[in-house]
């Protein structure tokens, strides 16, 4: 990967929590680097084949392991058998109303596995970034992100009267870690009574070139950065829980791996810190293909399947989609109460139809995923009664004092809590 040099050496960055500098980064697009660097080798490797437009819609397992997928391929339904399935899906930040991911960030890979009957973990822990460009009061869906490196560089936020109000919440101001700069500019925005706060670039020599991205996506939306403060709001962004995996990404089901963001190993916490994300996918992507290699030659056939053509709702999917994530804003953002995740809870069983949805339906079968999310997050926010990183209840809004304990679940089973 090309990643930024200065006088023959990496130039780092810092961001929020961090003590020292120690990110690699390329310009204001590290991951897209990465990426680019990654599928220029895939997609000359012989034995590498990709299906683009293609959903799976079923892990196939035959009594706690894990044979293959059925898929949906171009509308065409496709059996994908091997001897080691990994999921790398992505997160779920699709259940909100606001946020920072792509349109299929919608927990399809938690939902499949946990269908499955593997355990999944911290599901109440969503993190909010709080820097996502803010264009409208009718915005909905995915936001652009303002990267963290830029506060890491010198950038400040600033209310609707341009006071510097992280000062007055955080001994470390703008770099305080992101649960507090999200809950920060939230409580804010209550006591200013605007829909935003703003992030001041002055502080900051040659914007453009330190963050051509950023630059060029405010440039769209008719904001010049190196002479105006841009207009920012919180949004969900990345889930620290999801399938419960060992540190080769092995899940409770033989056969079957989970890497990236859709898996939960407990390397996050409560509260990720910047770009260790990344990090994490090349380490535990590696760790995952070693250990999977290793796995038997698969003995078992495929068995036979009925595909079930079961009558849905007659509500269309994508207005499903938009009251789910306008009820997850509302009731499990980024400040939570009792009576509020009761009452989102209460919402949900309505939704108990989707049980029944056949796998073979995308549509609905992505808003049973997300339901299946929902649920589960509100479960276990409903059941830590205390505030732990991007989790925060109001009602408790202490961290509980003592050891630890992280809270699992498998589908049919009661939440158990995991002491460390």
């Amino acid at each position: 990967c090309k990643f930024d040099q200065t006088n023959g050496h990496y130039h780092l960055s810092k961001e929020a929590a961090h003590t020292y500098r120690r990110i690699l980064h390329s310009g204001d697009a590290t991951g897209k680097e990465i990426e680019r660097t990654l599928i220029r080798h895939l997609k000359h490797h012989p034995n590498i084949h990709f299906f683009s437009q293609t959903t799976v819609t079923q892990l196939i397992y035959d009594q706690e392991e894990i044979l293959g997928c059925h898929a949906c391929v171009k509308s065409k339904q496709m059996i994908f058998r091997g001897k080691a399935v990994v999921l790398a899906t992505g997160g779920c930040a699709q259940l909100y109303a606001h946020n920072t991911n792509p349109p299929v960030a919608t927990g399809d890979g938690i939902a499949l596995a946990y269908d499955a009957g593997c355990a999944v973990q911290d599901m109440e822990f969503m993190q909010f970034h709080p820097t996502a460009l803010w264009i409208g009061a009718g915005q909905k869906g995915s936001q652009f992100l303002i990267s963290e490196a830029v506060r890491g560089e010198g950038g400040f936020l600033r209310n609707d009267k341009g006071h510097r109000f992280m000062q007055d919440y955080h001994q470390d101001a703008e770099l305080a870690p992101r649960d507090i700069v999200a809950r920060s500019i939230f409580f804010e925005c209550q006591k200013t009574n605007a829909p935003h706060v703003w992030l001041d670039f002055s502080g900051i020599s040659d914007v453009k070139q330190a963050f051509p991205t950023i630059y060029a996506q405010c440039q769209l939306a008719g904001i010049d950065l190196r002479n105006q403060w841009v207009p920012v709001s919180p949004a969900a962004h990345y889930f620290m829980g999801g399938v419960q995996t060992d540190l080769w990404g092995k899940t409770s089901l033989k056969r079957l791996y989970a890497i990236g963001e859709v898996a939960s190993m407990g390397l996050h916490g409560a509260n990720r810190l910047a770009s260790n994300s990344l990090l994490e996918g090349l380490v535990f992507g590696h760790r995952a293909a070693l250990h999977a290699q290793q796995m038997p030659p698969l003995q078992k056939s495929i068995p036979p399947s009925v595909l079930s053509n079961t009558v849905v709702n007659q509500q269309p999917a994508s207005s499903l989609k938009k009251t789910l994530q306008k009820l997850m804003w509302q009731y499990a953002g980024i400040v939570r109460t009792e009576s509020g995740l009761t009452e989102l809870k209460n919402q949900l069983q309505k939704w108990h139809w989707l049980e029944h949805v056949s796998s073979q339906n995308v549509p609905y079968r992505e808003i049973k995923n997300m339901w299946y999310l929902a649920t589960l997050i509100t479960d276990a926010a409903l059941q830590r009664k205390e505030s732990l990183g991007s989790h925060f209840r109001q009602d408790f809004p202490q961290e509980r004092a003592g050891k630890k304990y992280r809270l699992v679940k498998t589908r049919g089973g009661s939440w158990t809590k995991a002491w460390f």
